[in-house]
């Protein structure tokens, strides 16, 4: 779960649009992590 949130706050630095991190909030709700 850390570790999802990491690499959002990556992809918030590179400029991503926020639906990449509320996709990202989805799949952990999921318990599947990209990692």
């Amino acid at each position: 779960g850390d570790r999802i949130f990491v690499c959002v706050a990556r992809q918030d630095k590179k400029g991503k649009r926020v639906d990449a991190v509320t996709v990202v909030a989805s799949v952990s709700q999921d318990g599947v992590a990209l990692n």
